[in-house]
């Protein structure tokens, strides 16, 4: 058991050092800055496919008319003319 929780603990050691390496930080920092950039990532990523959708949705209105997307995603619904 003894012999298994040391593999683990270099294992995690060793990877530490190695994102260590990798990022320039002080050792025992590797961890906490893939974190880190990995959060801020996701986030940012995040924001920009919501914008994007929405400009895309706006595409989609000024290119085919407004009751036509109306009519495929609320087929029924209000008309449009009234």
């Amino acid at each position: 058991m003894t012999f298994t929780y040391g593999l683990r603990q270099n294992r995690f050691y060793l990877l530490n050092g190695i994102l260590s390496s990798l990022f320039f930080v002080s050792p025992g920092r590797g961890l906490w800055v893939l974190f880190v950039a990995s959060t801020v990532l996701s986030g940012f990523s995040l924001v920009v496919l919501t914008a994007l959708s929405k400009f895309l949705w706006v595409v989609l209105l000024e290119l085919f008319e407004f009751s036509w997307v109306a009519y495929a995603f609320f087929p029924f619904g209000p008309s449009v003319e009234e």
